[in-house]
C-alpha cells in the first residue's frame, strides 16, 4: 500500500492533523523474515519477573 491512502486514512480517524505533512527518507537495511526474529527483553525486567517468580514458588498454595 502506498504512503498517500494510509496517511489519508489516519487524519480522517484523527491520528495526524495539520495542514502541511513532509516526508523524509533513509535506505535503511533491515530483515523482516519471522524466522529470525528475536525478542529483546531488558534485563532489569526479567530480574524483577525473576524476583516475583522465586517468591511465588516460597509462597503456600
Amino acid at each position: 500500500m502506498k504512503f498517500d491512502p494510509i496517511l489519508s486514512l489516519c487524519a480522517e480517524k484523527g491520528m495526524v492533523s495539520g495542514h502541511t505533512q513532509a516526508i523524509d527518507s533513509a535506505p535503511v537495511k533491515a530483515n523482516t523474515s519471522m524466522d529470525t526474529l528475536e525478542i529483546n527483553v531488558p534485563e532489569e525486567y526479567l530480574r524483577k519477573i525473576r524476583a516475583i517468580s522465586s517468591i511465588d514458588k516460597e509462597l503456600p498454595l
